[in-house]
């Protein structure tokens, strides 16, 4: 039921089962954000790629992939938000 943990953020141990809840939220804290970020930087490269160099260069699909850059960015800091 219990486990011991260090996460790094001041607790050592979750000793009771209710508190495991919270060591997680604390864990996970920022980390979405982080891979909202990464998916949004992976988009623009790809949108770049599209752009100038994917079947001759298909600009409204760039266009199309890159404008999903900032709405993966927003999404992940609202999630990150709700699980606090």
């Amino acid at each position: 039921m219990s486990r011991a943990r260090n996460d790094g953020v001041g607790f050592d141990k979750c000793i009771l089962p209710w508190m495991e809840r919270e060591c997680w939220r604390l864990n996970m804290t920022g980390k979405m954000t982080k891979v909202g970020l990464a998916a949004s930087a992976v988009s623009i490269a790809a949108s770049i790629y599209i752009y100038f160099s994917y079947n001759g260069g298909d600009e409204m699909l760039g266009i199309f992939v890159g404008l999903w850059a900032p709405t993966l960015i927003l999404y992940a800091q609202e999630l990150d938000k709700l699980s606090e």
